[in-house]
């Protein structure tokens, strides 16, 4: 992880929007009955559109999915997995995608917590906290490792995710899903460290802007707007906010 000061933040415009995201709760995905005996978690699947989505059998437990792809019709096309990575997947954490690329995140690759290191030199396993990103070929195009809480913008265009420190920090970054470098945004201190993190991130609807909102070390309210195109962070409150916002490590 890069060392950078995070004290970036520029004068925001005028027409620069700030929104206060969504915090604590996660809708489950809808759970749609495609085929007799399977049944899709329609996780980046809109009916009549098509998509990625999860899917899992009758009589398997409800960890265990297999990655496939939902045609506009309904049918139900199984996708592979990288090379050295079985289906299926255990306690996956994100499934996006269109086509051609889907961005799987923190995934258990077994039901096993005990990794085969020779598994792992031989295939390049990725680790639990990696996010990947492949194409519907199963070949993988990028990983970002050490990732977690992965957001994609409504374009599919960008993702955002964190990579988190000792004592309460947490990194943001922003990329292309399929380049493996990554634009740093900021670096924010829990509220009360080592209690979890006290803010989250969410992107407008034009995909141009990512919001961060919460709350920061010392009681600090957090509203900032990432411009991904400008590559120009922006705090609402001027100084207060930028104060808060620390070297990255």
């Amino acid at each position: 992880m890069r060392s950078e000061s995070a004290n970036r933040f520029a004068d925001a415009p005028a027409d620069v929007p700030f929104r206060v995201c969504p915090y604590g709760h996660v809708p489950r995905p809808e759970i749609i009955q495609v085929e007799e005996g399977r049944r899709v978690t329609a996780v980046d699947w809109v009916p009549g559109t098509g998509g990625v989505a999860m899917i899992a059998d009758e009589g398997r437990t409800s960890d265990q999915k297999e990655l496939v792809f939902v045609t506009e019709s309904g049918s139900v096309q199984q996708l592979p997995l990288p090379a050295g990575l079985s289906s299926p997947v255990y306690g996956v954490n994100l499934v996006a995608g269109h086509e051609p690329l889907v961005v799987i995140g923190e995934a258990r690759w077994s039901d096993s917590d005990i990794k085969l290191t020779v598994m792992e030199e031989l295939f390049d396993v990725p680790d639990e906290g990696d996010l990947i990103v492949m194409d519907f070929g199963g070949v993988v195009r990028a990983r970002h490792r050490s990732a977690h809480g992965a957001s994609l913008s409504p374009d599919f265009r960008w993702m955002s995710y964190w990579r988190s420190g000792d004592n309460g920090l947490h990194n943001l970054f922003v990329t292309r899903p399929e380049q493996e470098s990554a634009v740093f945004v900021a670096a924010i201190v829990e509220m009360d460290p080592g209690s979890g993190m006290s803010f989250s991130e969410c992107w407008s609807a034009d995909s141009r802007y990512l919001h961060v909102s919460g709350e920061a070390f010392g009681l600090r309210t957090v509203r900032w707007t990432y411009d991904v195109i400008a590559q120009e962070l922006y705090a609402d409150d001027g100084g207060t906010a930028a104060a808060m916002s620390v070297p990255s490590v």
